[in-house]
């Protein structure tokens, strides 16, 4: 909206987002009769979460009952539009094959999705979340072909963020100061406790440098630990989420998957912090090694990143990570998003030279 565009928002009612409209598709009610109330730990988010397993995070909707919501609220997302939409508006998807029906009922020319970090796309236009994740959707897609073809139109567009939550001061912190309120040094994960996330690679590293670090552990789930020298943290705010990042040694993001984009490692940097990583997904995108963190191959490379740390430029991997920020971001999706119109007023235009060479258009 601070460039200038109409925003409209088909969600639930107690989303906040800036728009110029906000159209109700859901119901508090409506979920909480589809995925279920909260249970009693107060930690816990309000609706549709179940911890009782240990190493779980996911919601134990109740399928039937998901099936009506999911219904519902497609027939309120599609009719919202339909009420609403003009022939050169943008239709914006952000849950993929989940808003194929939304797509190919309103057959609206610009449909794009934004933020993809999966397989399952329908838009014609797509903006993914990583270089990596472009082109793995790209192979999948072009399985049968030996090179399969890329397409103009799609953008590595990353996940943004707002500056508001991760001011530069923090980044200014004396050495001195960053310690837990204990006055001990130490190194911090953020993430859902997993061991797809590399919590074993985590408490292995913790063991190595108990004697140095203490580890703090934020994040989802539940895990069980008898060392006095790690403690779990919970779910942290934006503010909390600041101090603890700001002041740690080093962020953890060991992901032994092939991480789409690992917003952990974005929002360390953003508040001056190395990152340890592992060498393949997202990571080779943005840690570079030596100057925000390490990028690491096998668990010795752990170790002796995390005994480098302390000689990197905290104010260098802050300034790195800037280009993440929403106001810089912002651009690149206005680039997009003219591209595509363009395209489309071609097409509107009936002008057949330039829509054979429709990727000239300037």
């Amino acid at each position: 909206m601070s460039l200038g565009h109409e925003v409209y928002f088909y969600g639930a009612e107690t989303s906040t987002v800036p728009c110029t409209e906000h159209i109700i598709t859901h119901t508090v009610k409506d979920i909480r009769d589809a995925w279920g109330d909260k249970g009693v730990d107060p930690k816990e988010f309000e609706l549709g979460y179940n911890w009782k397993k240990e190493v779980s995070y996911r919601y134990e909707p109740d399928t039937d009952k998901r099936k009506k919501l999911v219904a519902h609220l497609m027939v309120n997302q599609i009719a919202g539009v339909q009420a609403r939409a003009k022939a050169d508006d943008f239709l914006i998807l952000s849950m993929g094959d989940f808003h194929k029906e939304v797509k190919d009922v309103l057959e609206m020319l610009m449909t794009v999705e934004t933020g993809v970090a999966y397989r399952g796309t329908c838009a014609r236009f797509r903006a993914f979340e990583s270089d990596y994740m472009r082109n793995f959707v790209g192979g999948l897609q072009g399985v049968g072909k030996d090179t399969p073809d890329g397409k103009f139109y799609d953008r590595t567009i990353p996940n943004y963020f707002r500056e508001s939550e991760f001011p530069v001061e923090a980044v200014k912190v004396n050495k001195a100061d960053r310690v837990d309120k204990n006055g001990k040094p130490f190194i911090l994960f953020v993430g859902r406790f997993i061991p797809r996330k590399g919590i074993n690679i985590v408490a292995k590293l913790a063991t190595a440098y108990r004697s140095k670090y203490k580890l703090y552990m934020a994040g989802q789930g539940k895990i069980a630990t008898k060392s006095s020298n790690v403690e779990l943290l919970g779910v942290l705010n934006p503010e909390q989420r600041s101090w603890w990042m700001s002041r740690a040694t080093a962020v953890l993001v060991p992901t032994v998957y092939l991480e789409p984009f690992g917003g952990v490692g974005v929002e360390a940097m953003l508040s001056g912090t190395p990152i340890l990583t592992t060498n393949f997904g997202v990571f080779p995108e943005y840690n570079v090694n030596g100057v925000t963190g390490f990028r690491c191959d096998l668990f010795r490379d752990f170790v002796k990143g995390l005994s480098m740390v302390d000689s990197l430029d905290r104010m260098a991997i802050r300034k790195h990570a800037e280009r993440y920020l929403m106001n810089n971001i912002k651009w690149e999706y206005n680039k997009w998003f003219n591209d595509i119109y363009d395209l489309y007023l071609a097409v509107a235009t009936k002008n057949k030279r330039i829509v054979k060479n429709a990727w000239f258009v300037k």
